[in-house]
């Protein structure tokens, strides 16, 4: 048999070296790690107002169907017509990071092997919007996603609560047979504890400051104004603290009419645009970086943080709970109302960030992070792929 041949179907760029999300990062992450093995790859992506000046390596063929910011049906319009024409050989696994992706497989290459990543739960983000059309539109999307799954040859899911989600909604045994858990591998060797003195320095922050910083999108899912009600609390205790947000997203505006409203805008700062090669330094900045999003898979931010050697505190999101295992690590709020707790949580943290050295958050963090190895995970999607591919195989 020919060596594998990796399709991967995202919208999105793998030459880039910016902050995009974690999704996005992920699957960048895994072509690398599939290019250093030496499996050949083709990419049907989008281009970017930010394109590098990179020789593509001989094994990794780039195809951008559309820009990436443009809306995801000129994608998936753009991608039907492309598998139509697409030149497919028996070696071939495509990967797609969306159920909706699968459609055009219902339409051409009905019978390739077919991988869907799940990094979270289908319109989760609508649901926020407009509670409202849950009712009219959930059976339609359930109806729609099981045509989907049905043509899906494996899943991935990035945390055992999305796969039990999928399990319960559609009380199918097949998930079991057809499924993995894999997460989403950390490149951490870029995180490590630096030093604070001079990284204050450099930005003119006292090192004396209570400094805490959110990084992600300033979208309804992240749930930041429960971060700016919180930090309006806390700076009764603590007046001189600073909220660092770094990201930009459709929320900005509405978040900064709110830190406004709330009387905390000079305790607020906004990094709208920040290299990700910078994020690094501004975690090792940070005492203690927040998070209370409502909805998460695998927040690499948590374990990105904890490998810096600044703590955290979060609401019980994604898989916090498997990764924030001591208070050494920082807090997890249960209850996703319970603001008071929150601010005592964040209260607490900041008393104590003299008596834990980030050189041994890092240290413990890396123990319990063993887990999202890439070289492990890396290898786990490989053998999906091999599986898949082995068991189509079988039945032509």
């Amino acid at each position: 048999m020919q060596k594998l041949h990796i399709v991967i179907i995202h919208q999105s760029n793998p030459l880039v070296s910016y902050a995009p999300g974690g999704g996005v990062r992920h699957t960048q992450n895994l072509v690398r790690h599939y290019l250093e093995r030496g499996y050949q790859v083709t990419y049907l992506g989008a281009s970017t107002h930010r394109e590098e000046d990179t020789q593509l390596p001989d094994q990794l063929v780039f195809r951008p169907l559309v820009r990436q910011d443009t809306y995801w049906l000129p994608y998936f319009i753009k991608l039907v017509f492309t598998l139509l024409f697409f030149k497919y050989e028996q070696n071939m696994v495509f990967h797609i990071q969306r159920t909706y992706f699968a459609v055009p497989f219902l339409l051409v290459l009905r019978k390739a092997p077919l991988v869907c990543t799940l990094h979270g739960v289908t319109l989760n983000e609508m649901w926020l919007k407009r509670p409202r059309l849950r009712r009219i539109i959930y059976p339609v999307v359930i109806a729609f996603e099981w045509q989907c799954f049905r043509r899906i040859n494996h899943l991935i899911f990035i945390n055992k609560k999305i796969q039990q989600i999928y399990s319960d909604r559609f009380e199918d045994a097949a998930f079991k047979t057809k499924s993995s858990v894999i997460p989403h591998g950390q490149d951490l060797a870029l995180f490590y504890p630096r030093n604070k003195h001079q990284l204050r320095t450099k930005h003119t922050i006292p090192l004396d400051v209570d400094l805490i910083i959110f990084v992600g999108r300033l979208h309804v899912v992240k749930n930041v104004g429960f971060i700016l009600k919180a930090m309006q609390r806390l700076l009764i205790r603590r007046p001189a603290a600073q909220l660092h947000l770094l990201g930009a997203g459709e929320e900005l505006a509405a978040l900064q009419a709110l830190a406004t409203k709330l009387d905390i805008a000079s305790n607020v700062h906004w990094w709208q645009e920040t290299e990700y090669s910078e994020v690094p330094n501004l975690l090792s900045m940070a005492d203690v970086l927040v998070m209370s999003s409502i909805y998460e898979g695998v927040p690499s931010v948590v374990m990105e943080s904890l490998a810096s050697g600044t703590p955290v505190v979060t609401l019980n999101v994604g898989n916090v709970t498997d990764v924030i295992v001591s208070d050494a690590l920082g807090c997890v709020i249960e209850d996703r109302q319970d603001l008071e707790s929150y601010v005592d949580a964040l209260d607490e943290t900041l008393a104590r960030k003299n008596d834990v050295s980030p050189d041994v958050i890092h240290q413990t963090a890396l123990r319990v992070l063993e887990r999202y190895d890439w070289e492990r995970v890396t290898g786990e999607v490989i053998d999906v792929y091999k599986k898949t591919l082995t068991e189509y195989t079988r039945g032509l």
